[in-house]
């Protein structure tokens, strides 16, 4: 990774990545205090460009209010933005520093946690209107991607599968087929 000063350089010319990459460094603490109000106005600045990692970790931030007021609704918003990216069929944010590999990588990861954590939102009613076949749909497609975060869809699939009658898991695999159709760019 480059150094902190070459970041800021970069994150002050409009970078988005370096931007992301700037804020991840504060909001660890890595070659700088950490300072979580910090790292949300980079990921901020990087979202609004339409960085898909810096929308997910933003939404984040906002969900656990980690330097911004708590706030789900902006959480939701922003989860959503970052899942927008997989039916926009944008999945190269080119850096100066990282391969088109590893930033396709970063993107994919954003993307699946998106899903999961938009179930998670409609799962709780955070954010948005609590709705358990939303739910079981964006967890489902969080799974479908398989990797890092499979796991952990799977298991909040079986918890709403355990509470939904037949009826509702039936419309929430028909739903996840619907955004399945409308995400099918990045080959869910």
């Amino acid at each position: 990774m480059p150094s902190f000063s070459e970041l800021l350089k970069s994150a002050r010319n409009g970078d988005a990545g370096s931007q992301c990459d700037l804020a991840m460094m504060y909001s660890m603490g890595e070659e700088v205090d950490e300072d979580n109000e910090e790292a949300a106005y980079w990921w901020t600045q990087a979202a609004q460009q339409g960085h898909v990692a810096s929308q997910y970790n933003l939404a984040n931030v906002y969900y656990r209010g980690e330097g911004v007021d708590q706030d789900y609704a902006q959480a939701a918003r922003w989860y959503r933005k970052a899942a927008e990216h997989a039916h926009s069929g944008i999945l190269i944010d080119f850096s100066d520093f990282y391969s088109a590999s590893e930033v396709r990588k970063g993107i994919m990861i954003s993307i699946q946690a998106a899903f999961i954590n938009l179930g998670r939102c409609y799962g709780n009613g955070h954010g948005v209107a609590k709705d358990d076949v939303e739910a079981y749909a964006f967890y489902n497609l969080g799974c479908s991607m398989g990797g890092n975060f499979s796991e952990v869809a799977r298991k909040n699939i079986a918890t709403l599968e355990r509470k939904m009658g037949r009826e509702e898991v039936a419309e929430g695999q028909r739903r996840t087929r619907e955004l399945k159709a409308y995400y099918c760019k990045i080959g869910l």
